[in-house]
C-alpha cells in the first residue's frame, strides 16, 4: 500500500529507560528536509525528528535517567548520543535546535531589554557562576525576553554534534505552548509542567503572561504547595481557575489525585496544535513529553 507508514515504539526497563517512535518514512532512502529537535535535561535527553515540508515529528527518542546528573556526567551522556541515537545515525539535518532546562532564568519586558545588557539582567537576580554562557528568548506571544544560563560543558559537548543550531530556555517552550492554549480568553488559566527536580507554573489570561516561574521538587507535597501557594499570591480561587497539568505523570499517580482535592478544574494538556505527529505518537498519552513537543513553537 502506497503511502503507508509504519512506526516502532520500543520502552526498555533498566537502569536508564528508552523511548523510541520511529517512522519508517524516516529511512526509505528518500530526500527529505528535516529539523533535529533536542531537549537537554539533568534527568532527560530527547532527540526528535520534525519533516519540515509537512511541519510533522516523524522520530522521537527520549533517553530517561535513573538520577539527577551533574553538568560533568550530562556531558558524557550527550557524547554518548552519537552511538545510541537512530536519529543522529541515519538522518541528515539541516538545522538543529537545542533547548535546556533549569531555574537559573529571569524574565524581562521586551521594551525594557537590550541585548547588549542581557549579562547584566540576569546577574541582577542571580549569583554570577563559572562555566555558563548568557542566552536569551524572545517571548513573542508575551513581549517578553527569557534570559537563561547554560552550562559551557554541555555547549562544548553540543558544538560538537551540532554544527549549526540555535539555544532555547524550556520555559519558553511552555510559555509560548500556554498562549496557545490561553488565547483571548478573559479568565486566568494555570499550567503546571513537572519534569526532574522541578516543577514550572504558569499563569496567563487576558492576552498576558501574568507569572511564571520554577520551583524545587522533590515530591507531591512540595508540588502542591508551590501550586497553592501561587493560587493564593495571585487570587486565584482553586474553585474556579483552570489548571492543565503536563510531563511524565500519570492520573492515578500521587501528585494529580493529590492536587484534585485542592483544584476543582484539572486536567491534563493535550498536543501542541502547531505540527502534526505521525501516528506511533499516539502510543504517548498527550501530556508526556509537552515541554520537548512544544519546542518547535520557539522555531516558528
Amino acid at each position: 500500500m502506497t503511502g503507508f507508514e509504519s512506526t516502532t515504539l520500543n520502552v526498555t526497563k533498566g537502569k536508564d529507560a528508552l523511548v523510541s517512535i520511529l517512522d519508517e518514512s524516516l529511512f526509505s532512502g528518500e530526500q527529505k528536509k528535516y529539523k533535529l529537535f533536542c531537549t537537554v535535561d539533568p534527568e532527560f535527553i530527547s532527540v526528535a525528528a520534525v519533516d519540515r515540508v509537512k511541519n510533522k515529528y516523524t522520530g522521537f527518542e527520549g533517553f530517561h535517567f535513573s538520577k539527577s546528573l551533574t553538568d560533568e556526567q550530562l556531558s558524557q551522556k550527550i557524547t554518548d548520543l552519537t552511538r545510541q541515537s537512530t536519529i543522529l545515525q541515519k538522518i541528515d539535518f539541516s538545522h538543529s535546535s537545542v533547548q535546556v532546562s533549569g531555574s537559573r532564568f529571569t524574565l524581562v519586558p521586551s521594551a525594557l531589554f537590550k541585548a547588549e545588557d542581557a549579562e547584566q539582567y540576569f546577574y541582577f537576580n542571580h549569583p554570577k557562576r563559572d562555566g555558563e554562557e548568557i542566552h536569551f528568548d524572545t517571548i513573542n506571544s508575551f513581549d517578553a525576553v527569557n534570559i537563561f544560563s547554560v552550562s559551557t560543558l554541555l555547549m562544548t559537548e553540543l558544538k560538537k554534534i551540532f554544527e549549526n543550531f540555535s539555544v532555547h530556555h524550556q520555559l519558553t517552550s511552555l510559555i509560548e505552548a500556554s498562549r496557545l492554549h490561553a488565547g483571548n480568553k478573559s479568565v486566568k488559566s494555570m499550567f503546571i509542567h513537572i519534569h526532574s527536580s522541578l516543577i514550572e507554573v504558569i499563569v496567563a489570561g487576558e492576552r498576558k503572561l501574568i507569572f511564571a516561574n520554577s520551583f524545587p521538587y522533590k515530591g507531591t507535597e512540595d508540588g502542591i504547595y508551590f501550586v497553592m501557594m501561587v493560587c493564593d499570591q495571585l487570587s486565584l480561587n482553586p474553585e474556579m481557575v483552570e489548571v492543565l497539568v503536563s510531563g511524565e505523570i500519570e492520573k492515578e499517580g500521587a501528585f494529580f489525585k493529590q492536587l484534585h482535592r485542592y483544584i476543582r478544574h484539572i486536567s491534563f494538556s493535550e498536543r501542541i496544535k502547531a505540527a502534526t505527529f505521525t501516528y506511533g505518537f499516539d502510543e504517548i498519552p498527550s501530556h508526556f513529553y509537552h515541554a520537548a513537543f512544544s519546542h518547535i513553537l520557539c522555531e516558528l
